[in-house]
Parts: structure tokens; sequence; C-alpha cells
């Protein structure tokens, strides 16, 4: 029973039960319970291959984040899922969450320096109405007839910019980022031309990694990273996607399920379709997608009480002791981190990088977890679950 209770976190949502209409937008939260960082790891526990010197991560851009996750339960009906009544997803077999919707009002640049990080939640609150886009999903129907979400899982994408070592942005392609930099600081950067211009390129299969999708998914379900690639044909539609390692049974039937549900306008402008071993006839642009299970085990987000019932005891004489009335389990400070850790290590030509009036592309090596930038995502409890017996 501990061990469940420590699992159940309850996400204070009073505000979301008082509004006014069931299938509307939640605002005006100021809760903590849950929070989603974009963290530039400080641990400098990258090793340079062969040597025990730590290297030290680099500074990062943002802009255009997007943050949505999806919970598994399949065959329960469109209907029945979450996230449905603004018509932006629907799926028999997911509910979907986006905490941060792509392109949010708020959704502004912002610089992170090694060991910085910020609070996603403060780019989804609308500025001029305050209004909560990270609960935009959570409805009050979902709240009563639910009140848990599992993050099964989670997918990430942003447009990044690699801050090299005279501080100019390299690589954030034509950007026309007019918005405010949030925590810029003195950290003045400097969008020169033409480290600006260059692209960032995977070494491993050559993808350009300017706009990286990224799925972060249960580790029983997926124990290692797997690259995607899909294709489109002639109706402007991704007709499939293949992927670089054999994929068991399980996980096409995951993959098909969840990637022919997902809209243009939850995960940056695609519409995947059927998983091939290969796509034959496949025409257009090619697109890639990475696979990365979760650092940590899945906790489940508790939106309301949950009332926990307590188990008849038997003692070892044979006789049955009734149970204790039921507890309601409380619980707060869950943390969801997305943590980058892009160390030299990773560039396959440091010096040219660092050197700003070079135009070659900057090609980067997979991290040690098989993610692009080294990026990952791990969820803490940072104040377990409380049973209360007999609470209400």
């Amino acid at each position: 029973m501990t061990h469940l209770v420590s699992l159940l976190i309850v996400v204070a949502l009073n505000f979301a039960c008082s509004a006014k209409n069931s299938g509307s937008e939640s605002s005006g939260s100021s809760s903590e319970h849950l929070t989603l960082n974009f963290k530039i790891n400080s641990n400098a526990s990258s090793m340079l291959p062969g040597s025990q010197a730590a290297e030290e991560p680099l500074p990062l851009v943002f802009n255009s984040v997007a943050v949505s996750s999806f919970y598994y339960r399949p065959q329960l009906g469109s209907a029945q899922q979450i996230g449905q009544e603004d018509g932006a997803f629907h799926s028999d077999d997911w509910s979907a969450w986006r905490m941060l919707p792509v392109n949010a009002n708020n959704n502004r640049e912002f610089y992170l320096p090694n060991g910085g990080a910020l609070n996603l939640r403060r780019l989804a609150v609308v500025g001029d109405t305050g209004i909560d886009l990270f609960y935009r999903d959570i409805t009050n129907r979902f709240i009563e007839q639910d009140g848990v979400f599992r993050a099964d899982v989670t997918a990430v994408s942003a447009r990044l910019g690699l801050v090299n070592q005279s501080r100019a942005v390299c690589g954030a392609f034509g950007h026309n980022w007019i918005g405010e930099i949030i925590d810029i600081g003195t950290n003045i950067l400097y969008w020169q031309m033409p480290c600006e211009t260059r692209f960032i390129r995977s070494s491993y299969d050559n993808s350009i990694l300017t706009f990286p999708k990224i799925l972060f998914v249960r580790r029983d379900w997926f124990s290692s990273p797997i690259q995607l690639q899909y294709n489109q044909n002639n109706s402007a539609r991704l007709s499939c996607f293949t992927a670089d390692i054999a994929l068991t049974a399980f996980q096409v039937e995951v993959l098909d399920s969840l990637l022919s549900s997902i809209e243009d306008s939850m995960f940056g402008g695609w519409e995947p379709g059927m998983y091939q071993p290969v796509c034959p006839g496949a025409v257009g642009s090619y697109g890639h997608i990475t696979i990365v299970p979760y650092k940590d085990d899945v906790p489940t987000i508790q939106f309301s009480a949950l009332k926990v019932p307590q188990v008849d005891t038997l003692t070892p004489d044979g006789n049955l002791i009734p149970n204790e009335p039921s507890g309601v389990s409380i619980g707060q400070s869950l943390n969801i981190d997305v943590s980058f850790d892009v160390v030299p290590s990773l560039f396959v030509d440091w010096d040219s990088f660092n050197n700003s009036n070079a135009t070659s592309d900057i090609i980067l090596n997979r991290g040690q977890n098989g993610a692009p930038y080294g990026v990952s995502l791990g969820f803490s409890i940072v104040k377990p679950a409380v049973l209360e017996v007999g609470g209400e």
C-alpha cells in the first residue's frame, strides 16, 4: 500500500472544477503541484571517450516549444477520452493532454545557460487574460469520471539554436523570432550570419535537427532508442513510417495507433500513416522521429482525492479482521524534467562549430541515451502522497 500511495500524486485542480463550462479551457491556476521544466544538464556527467574529464554542457536558445502527453486506454472510444472537446484530437485508444500547445500565446524565445531551468508553465499562460493553457485538456468531465492521467508517451518538439564559445547562435536557420526573449538578461547573444544559417544535422542519418521531434515512451514498452523515418505521398499526407531496427508486434501496434491519431496541430505539422518495413512508392519530403525511453517509471498524475480501499486482514489463526475505513490519498509536487546535454564530444567538428564565420553544416553525434542533443525526460516526486485513513 505504501508503494502504491507513493506513486499517486494529487494535482490541485480546484480551479478547474469551478469552471463554468466543463468542455472549456481551464484558467487562472497558480498551482505548482505539477512542474514541467526544460533544463540544461548541470551534472557534467558526460565523459570524453577514453577520458575521465567531465564536459560542460552548452547553453541553448529555444522557440516554438510543444509538449503533449498521451495516455493509452485502448478501445475506450473517442467520446470517453480526454482532449476531445475542441476537436483537435480524436482517438479510440489515446487520451491527449497538450501541456504546452505548439505556438501557445507566450511561447517565446528563451535562453538556458549551463545549469539553467525554465518552468514551461510560464509559457502556457496567456499574457493578457491569465488563462492557463497548461490544463486546457483536463476538463471537469475527465476529472469527475476518471481523475487520473498516466503519461505513457510524451511528445516534445522545440526549435533549437546552439550557442558557441563566441556567444553566437548557430543553426537557428531562418528564424524570425520577434517575441520577447525570456530570462536572457546580460547574456546577449549574437544573431549573426553565417553561423545562424548553418544546418544542424545528425551524424547517424543526416537528418536536420533544428526542430527535432521526440517521443519519450515508457521503459517497459521501449527499452532502447529507435529512429523512425516517415514519408509523404502525393496527397500531402504521410503515408507510412519505417524504423531503423526491427519492432515487436506490440511496438508496431502502439505506434500505429498513436501516430495515426496525431494531427497537424498536435505535433508540428505532420500526420503519419501505418508502419511498414519499407515505404513503397513514397514521394516528397522525409521526416524523422526519435523514440527515447523515459529515465524513470511513469507515476500516475492524480487530479482529485482518491479513495483507497483497505484490505481485510487474515490472522495466522485464520481469523478475519474487517477492513478499516477507506482512506484518501493526498499528494503534491511532481516534477517532469526535460534535460538537454549538448557537450563538446557530441560535435563531429568542435573547432568548426566555434568558428562563427564557418558555413559548413554542424554535425552532431547522438547522446549516450541515443537521443539528439542528449535530451532525456524524467519524473521525480518532490513530495510523496499521504494516506489519510477515514478521510473524505
